[in-house]
């Protein structure tokens, strides 16, 4: 339900309101979604736009985000694929890179370097 994740490189997650704080994460909220950290920008669940040195433009229908660090994010398929980034999707939300790990709404499983598992049911 909770959830929260505390890693180094991660933060604190919860199912409501999901806030990520991390040297290379930011904030995230469900509801806002706001993301603003070093490889960051921001996000907004309505309207999502993501501005970083890394970032690009995410929708949440569309989504797209190519930056450096960054990759695509759709609210449907939200794959991420980046340096720091991985694969998130709404419903498998898998999550790989070498500071992510994999987090699906679902099962929710993380597994990182820095991370371990969450699930918001488990």
């Amino acid at each position: 339900t909770v959830g929260t994740v505390g890693s180094a490189v991660g933060g604190a997650l919860n199912g409501t309101v999901g806030q990520v704080g991390s040297a290379v994460g930011g904030t995230l909220n469900n509801t806002v979604g706001a993301v603003g950290g070093a490889v960051g920008g921001a996000l907004n669940g309505t309207v999502g736009t993501v501005g970083s040195a890394a970032g690009g433009a995410l929708n949440n229908t569309v989504g797209a985000v190519g930056g450096a660090v960054g990759g695509a994010l759709n609210g449907t398929v939200s794959t991420v694929g980046g340096a720091v980034g991985g694969a998130l999707n709404g419903t498998v939300g898998t999550v790989g890179s070498a500071v992510g790990g994999a987090l699906n709404g679902t099962v929710g499983q993380v597994g990182s370097a820095v991370g371990g598992t969450l699930n918001n049911t488990v």
